[in-house]
């Protein structure tokens, strides 16, 4: 039996209206995971080695990809490189993946472009250089938290044009816990959206681990979310000849006492050698708290690395933890030195977007040359030769303390 087809045809010119409408939908749709415009859901650059000559790109999607790929060139050639990157499951997510590519042979101090899967809009960033031509200005800080402080100092950050941040630990405050992975992903938003510069370069990070991160001796978002320091939670990054930096673990994954004491003072000793070269140690729990009162794993950093500071001639130690501003006279011994090439000078407190605390009384504690409860980064330039030059910076970009440091003591 037929029947007729014409009771559920529309007319002839509805017909065809209807055919364009739909060529025109489909001509707007992505063909594939490749050609989507949407913009990346986090995006964050390290290094796994040689800083001069290599680049850790990851870019995460909110859905897996078919065919993910990574489109790189020196900034303004005409022809475009490939590259297939690792896909990383997010933490506790069932669909948010990382895509990560490790870039290999590049030419230090130079700009090259990279397009996640295949977007329209490049972004870039720099190598960095083999030697120093220019002076290299690094922003440091640590206990970002995810909040409006956050976006504030990220803008600031972007107006100093870095060539790169080093990070103390405590980020998203997420714990590890599968609860609370929205803290994660408004995080990695903010950092999409605010520490990107207006022409697109991207800021390469390093980061330290911190409590925040961790859950039942497990650190999953950390893990995932930055490519160094890698298995062990502790290692270093040598830039040519003229830093190193060290990235330590305050007992959260890794103790003090034992095998990454023994690995440090082995890598801090060797390093030491070249007269010129900066050592910046950074870790999370501090040695000299601006806040709180000594508890056993400062007594640890105190007695296990603070010797070997001394001993390598360290000029200056990165801190966190305690969410405040801090700058200790040069210590030698733990007694305050009257020149900053006799002692080693720490600073912290961890304060780039969490909620500040009081400080100890500055009358109890004659370790302290300034500290305030104020938010805050540290911005750092170093010149090929003489001291290293610091401002330390207020989420509306105001200069609150400035001094010199000895690139050695």
């Amino acid at each position: 039996m037929s029947t007729s087809s014409n009771t559920s045809r529309p007319p002839g010119t509805l017909r065809r209206l209807l055919a364009i409408t739909s060529m025109a939908f489909l001509a707007i749709l992505p063909l594939s995971g490749a050609e989507t415009q949407e913009p990346v859901a986090g995006l964050i650059l390290t290094w796994k080695q040689d800083p001069t000559t290599t680049m850790v790109i990851d870019w995460h999607e909110n859905n897996p990809l078919d065919k993910p790929v990574l489109l790189h060139r020196l900034k303004g050639a005409s022809e475009w490189t490939s590259a297939t990157p690792q896909q990383i499951d997010f933490p506790h997510s069932p669909t948010r993946k990382i895509y990560r590519t490790e870039l290999t042979g590049l030419k230090p101090g130079t700009a090259y472009e990279f397009r996640p899967n295949g977007r329209e809009e490049a972004y870039h960033f720099l190598t960095m250089p083999a030697k120093l031509d220019r002076p290299l200005r690094i922003v440091a800080g640590g206990d970002t938290a995810w909040n409006a402080t956050f976006v504030k100092i990220n803008k600031v950050v972007v107006g100093l044009k870095p060539d790169l941040i080093i990070w103390g630990g405590d980020y998203a405050y997420s714990d590890g816990s599968p609860d609370l992975l929205h803290k994660e992903i408004e995080w990695h938003a903010n950092v999409r959206d605010h520490l990107v510069g207006p022409d697109r370069r991207v800021i390469p990070v390093v980061a330290a681990i911190g409590n925040h991160e961790v859950r039942s001796v497990v650190a999953p978002y950390y893990r995932a979310t930055f490519a160094f320091p890698g298995e062990a939670n502790y290692g270093v990054l040598d830039f040519g000849t003229y830093l190193s930096v060290w990235l330590l673990d305050t007992n959260h994954m890794a103790k003090i006492v034992g095998k990454q004491t023994e690995w440090f003072a082995e890598s801090l000793a060797t390093r030491a050698k070249d007269a010129n070269r900066a050592l910046f140690p950074v870790y999370h729990v501090p040695a000299y708290p601006s806040v709180r009162n000594d508890e056993k794993t400062t007594l640890e950093v105190r007695e296990h690395w603070v010797p070997l500071f001394e001993k390598n001639s360290v000029s200056v130690a990165f801190e966190h933890h305690d969410h405040a501003y801090k700058r200790t006279h040069p210590l030698l011994g733990g007694v305050a030195q009257d020149a900053a090439s006799k002692g080693v000078t720490y600073l912290g407190d961890g304060a780039w977007g969490a909620s500040v605390r009081k400080i100890r009384p500055l009358a109890d504690n004659p370790h302290f040359a300034k500290a305030e409860a104020i938010n805050h980064v540290y911005f750092i330039e170093m010149p090929a030769e003489g001291p290293l030059k610091f401002q330390a910076i207020d989420p509306t970009g105001k200069v609150f303390d400035e001094f010199e440091l000895p690139r050695r003591r």
